[in-house]
């Protein structure tokens, strides 16, 4: 599973940011999304961020891009586990609902391609 994204804003020391590294570019009034498993443990973001040059933001200030859609993971997490299950349930399978929770994903996955 990916790294929940994290938000970032220019701080009060910076007029702009940019990392050649990554290719992110930081603009003032603006608020971006980063992926921080992508970002080296040692550099110039991280630096920024301690030194105040970047600043993390609230998930509530970032507007996504035209086209882009928001989606929150661990709804989506839920619901397509929630989805298994049902699936599971309704294709006649011999789980009780108890043993159901306490599968994991991939085994609910595996019962339901047992079932074909």
């Amino acid at each position: 599973m990916s790294s929940m994204p994290k938000y970032i804003k220019l701080g009060e020391k910076a007029y702009f940011f940019y990392d050649p590294v990554t290719k992110l570019k930081v603009m003032p009034n603006k608020v971006y999304k980063i992926d921080m498993s992508k970002v080296p443990v040692k550099g110039k973001i991280k630096d920024a961020l301690k030194g105040g040059h970047l600043e993390y933001a609230e998930k509530s200030e970032y507007v996504a891009p035209e086209g882009e859609v928001e989606v929150d993971e661990e709804e989506e997490a839920a619901v397509t586990k929630a989805d298994l299950i049902v699936q599971a349930i309704e294709a006649g399978s011999e789980l009780s609902k108890t043993k159901l929770k306490k599968l994991t994903v991939e085994e609910i996955q595996e019962h339901i391609e047992s079932l074909d």
